[in-house]
């Protein structure tokens, strides 16, 4: 399957599928500013193979450990997009600056508060993995992070599932099989069958992209109407 089976979207910044693959299994996508985001939310853009799941997990820089990352949960073809909360992640991490505590006001720390010279916090780079992975009772019962999952946002939510659905059919519409690109870039040459994996031009994102925030800026509630 594809790195770009999947894409997230971070409320302010463009969508992004950027994906790297890893692993066989797993992929990888770095996000900047990562102590800006409240909210985050992933979504495939293609199929999952039969019978698995998409595992996600969070991480951010540790100077001092080995990344320690942070069990989101898990997508499906059957729910092909979910929505997490990070700010409890990630504003934890600020209030850690190599082993010093700091208070939720101010940037010096705790430990004797003075006027003495503080440097700014570095900018956090986060990370995003997904890990595929047979649907199994171990995994539908593992428990996410901390207080990661939204809550009180039934409106985001709803406006997040309707946007996700709504560029997964628009990108549907435009994707093509490897046999079908190798037949348009080759038309005269014989292609085996059988590779079924679905591809879609970095071009169709784009354009959705800037359609769907046109129509927003004209009309606030117009998904609203959208189907899904």
């Amino acid at each position: 399957m594809s790195a770009q089976t999947f894409g997230i979207v971070i409320p302010g910044r463009p969508v992004d599928t950027s994906f790297q693959q890893v692993d066989a299994n797993k992929f990888l996508i770095t996000i900047q500013e990562a102590e800006t985001i409240n909210h985050l939310v992933i979504f495939l853009t293609g199929m999952l193979p039969p019978d698995t799941v998409g595992c996600i997990f969070f991480s951010l820089p540790d100077p001092n450990a080995s990344p320690t990352w942070h069990y989101l949960g898990y997508l499906t073809n059957q729910k092909p997009s979910a929505i997490y909360k990070l700010s409890n992640l990630t504003q934890s991490k600020l209030l850690t600056n190599n082993g010093t505590s700091y208070d939720n006001s101010t940037d010096v720390p705790t430990s004797g508060i003075g006027f003495n010279y503080v440097q700014n916090y570095t900018l956090l780079v986060g990370q995003v993995g997904i890990s595929i992975e047979p649907f199994t009772n171990e995994i539908a019962q593992l428990v996410p992070a901390i207080e990661t999952t939204a809550s009180n946002a039934n409106l985001f939510t709803e406006f997040i599932n309707k946007t996700v659905g709504n560029l997964y059919n628009y990108c549907l519409s435009f994707s093509k099989t490897a046999e079908e690109l190798a037949i348009i870039a080759n038309p005269f040459q014989q292609h085996q069958a059988g590779n079924t994996d679905q591809y879609v031009p970095l071009k169709c994102i784009q354009n959705w992209y800037e359609n769907y925030t046109r129509r927003l800026s004209n009309d606030q509630n117009f998904w609203k109407t959208l189907s899904g």
